[in-house]
């Protein structure tokens, strides 16, 4: 109740985010409105949050975030999430962004994201048919379940273009130094230096691609895995299509 922002959410005047704890607020602002990051953010004090558990993700499974949100190019730094101790089902700066949703121009840096449940990701824990556009993520990203992804941990019918992670990817299975499962989705002129390990369907970019595109892109990160499906840039291809890309992990 005591924040406020400058702004009305509309289109030509978005709320302006300023500070970590506008940023944790978009939640009960409205997640269908538009905002831009004004400045650089330190949310380093995330990690006394909610009893240790740190920042609560903007969207759940009750209310997806379809708005718009405009990073600016300006950072925002040690963002803590750890949910290994309750379900939580899409961690990352945003847990879901669904259909109409556009993250953009976003730096999520010095990043810890960890969940048991999976659909994990740095920018986003789930992404169904949104769009993640020149965004990067540095930092780590871990899940001992499924869908792990440095920037994106599911992209279901969704677009990631322009943008890149580095840093330290973990999971089960699905686990990709962009995107863990690209579902029908789209991921061009986009790359990652993520070193990635899991068991199965484990990729350099992506862990698994069914029925999806991976464009114009690459991996240059170490990969390793226990189980079946592990490569350098894409870990399993189901039905999807894979052009003018390349790994040297």
């Amino acid at each position: 109740s005591q924040v406020s922002y400058q702004g009305d959410g509309s289109g030509q005047d978005p709320y302006e985010v300023g500070n970590v704890d506008q940023l944790q607020c978009i939640n009960s602002q409205g997640l269908s409105v538009n905002y831009t990051q004004a400045s650089n953010i330190d949310a380093s004090g995330t990690s006394a949050w909610n009893s240790g558990e740190g920042f609560e993700p903007i969207g759940n499974e009750s209310t997806v975030f379809t708005g718009t949100f405009n990073g600016s190019g300006y950072a925002v730094t040690g963002l803590y999430i750890d949910r290994s101790r309750s379900a939580d089902d899409g961690s990352g700066l945003f847990g879901r962004a669904g259909p109409g949703a556009l993250l953009e121009n976003i730096r999520v840096e010095d990043v810890y994201v960890n969940n048991s449940d999976g659909n994990v990701g740095g920018v986003v824990g789930r992404n169904r048919k949104a769009t993640v556009k020149s965004s990067y993520v540095t930092g780590s990203v871990s899940s001992s379940g499924n869908s792990v992804g440095g920037l994106v941990g599911e992209n279901a019918l969704g677009t990631v273009t322009s943008s890149y992670a580095t840093g330290d990817v973990s999971g089960d299975g699905e686990v990709g130094g962009l995107a863990g499962d690209n579902g029908g989705g789209t991921v061009q002129s986009s790359y990652a230096t993520s070193n990635v390990s899991g068991s199965s369907q484990v990729g350099g970019l992506v862990g698994v691609n069914t029925q999806g595109d991976v464009v114009e892109s690459n991996a240059t990160g170490d990969v390793s895995g226990s189980g079946n499906g592990v490569g350098g840039l894409v870990g399993e291809n189901d039905f999807g299509a894979v052009r003018e890309s390349y790994a040297i992990g």
